[in-house]
């Protein structure tokens, strides 16, 4: 039993916080940030694919385009550098789509294309960790530029569109593709998908039906696609999406609408939310995927404009920084009030297990929860205004 007394400052931090909790949780993804956190590695391009292997730790990245040359390397990203782990496997391609097994602990990739070699892929492959296997060319016809998210709860890796703007819905099971609807989305290519990992639905955005940019959400629940919004941001390809499983919400960054983008967007199953326009410049056909073990949507590379490809490395999400301060939740080096509202968010009582990140930034008393004597810790270490 702790025996440190509380002042009055200190229950007027308490009630503060009573109602920060119930009236401020959206603003928590105002709190998040992208860093920049390398510019070496993979060499610069655009057209690659990414998934994050949630069993061995790390991001996997697979080819791409530079403007001369396909790429057929793989590439792992551990959340500090990168590391080179083959130059074999799949043909050099562009435009393929990639979700990882987690069931089975492998990285998928199907189809893509060689513009220059005139070859459109309709192979699928899987990474071990250690070694790409070639697995059927079978299922869906040769396609490049269709989206792919794993549903978790069902064990199939989904894949939707494509191009010639199909409108098939595909499900690999690790052993076969399954031909499951034709209905749903209008035929789209160039769009996104990630799966909700809380609500087990797959969730798509924008794409192109035809040569018209779409701004429309699709969810697909195993067995149909509902439409779910038509608003949110504004309508786009060549996007990317990935599922924020520490936030509940999908992340959309940049993309094409009339010109090159770079704002980021929430998607909480209801809504869509602008997070911010701050981080990487505009780009399109860049890649992303989420790190659960760091809580950091990860992504690299892109089309940055007049012909230029970026080899820029970037996370986004309140524990980015390798080396955080305590109390310090977006990372601006500040303890304020913004970092306030999140420890508010995190307040989970006394010896309630909390979140990772909670308890990295916000456990001043290292005992594993966040309760009222961290608060106290907090007021040690806060620092006022934001201005």
């Amino acid at each position: 039993m702790k025996s440190r007394g509380i002042t009055p400052n200190l229950l007027l931090g308490i009630s503060m916080v009573v109602v920060l909790t119930t009236d401020l949780a959206p603003t928590l993804a105002d709190t998040l940030v992208w860093q920049l956190r390398s510019v070496a590695g993979p060499s610069p391009r655009r057209l690659h694919a990414m998934a994050y292997d949630s069993g061995r730790g790390v991001t996997v990245l697979f080819g791409g385009f530079d403007g001369t040359s396909y790429f057929g390397d793989t590439w792992e990203w551990d959340g500090q550098s990168w590391s080179q782990r083959a130059a074999t496997g799949p043909a050099p391609r562009g435009e393929h789509a990639m979700a990882y097994d987690s069931v089975r602990g492998r990285v998928v990739l199907f189809g893509g294309r060689d513009f220059f070699s005139n070859v459109v892929f309709r192979d699928t492959w899987e990474w071990n960790g250690n070694n790409w296997t070639f697995r059927t060319s079978n299922g869906p016809t040769a396609r490049y530029r269709m989206a792919m998210a794993y549903d978790q709860n069902r064990g199939r890796t989904v894949m939707f569109g494509g191009s010639d703007w199909s409108r098939e819905t595909w499900e690999w099971n690790g052993s076969t593709w399954t031909w499951r609807s034709n209905t749903g989305p209008p035929g789209l290519f160039a769009h996104g998908m990630a799966y909700d990992g809380n609500r087990f639905v797959t969730v798509l955005f924008g794409g192109s039906d035809g040569g018209v940019n779409s701004g429309q959400t699709w969810e697909w629940n195993g067995t149909t696609w509902l439409q779910r919004a038509t608003t949110g941001p504004s309508p786009r390809r060549f996007h990317a999406m990935c599922w924020d499983a520490s936030r509940g919400v999908a992340i959309l960054f940049g993309g094409f609408t009339t010109d090159l983008v770079g704002d980021t967007w929430g998607w909480d199953g209801t809504t869509w939310s602008e997070l911010g326009t701050g981080g990487p410049g505009p780009r399109n056909d860049h890649a992303m995927a989420f790190d659960s073990d760091r809580n950091v949507t990860v992504l690299f590379g892109g089309h940055v404009g007049g012909g230029v490809w970026s080899g820029e490395t970037w996370e986004y999400g309140a524990g980015s920084d390798p080396n955080p301060i305590m109390g310090d939740w977006n990372g601006d080096g500040l303890v304020n009030f913004a970092d306030f509202e999140a420890l508010a968010l995190c307040l989970a009582g006394l010896d309630e297990p909390v979140d990772g990140m909670c308890v990295e930034l916000f456990d001043f008393d290292f005992d594993g929860d966040i309760d009222l004597w961290d608060f106290a810790g907090f007021q040690l270490v806060f620092e006022g205004s934001d201005e």
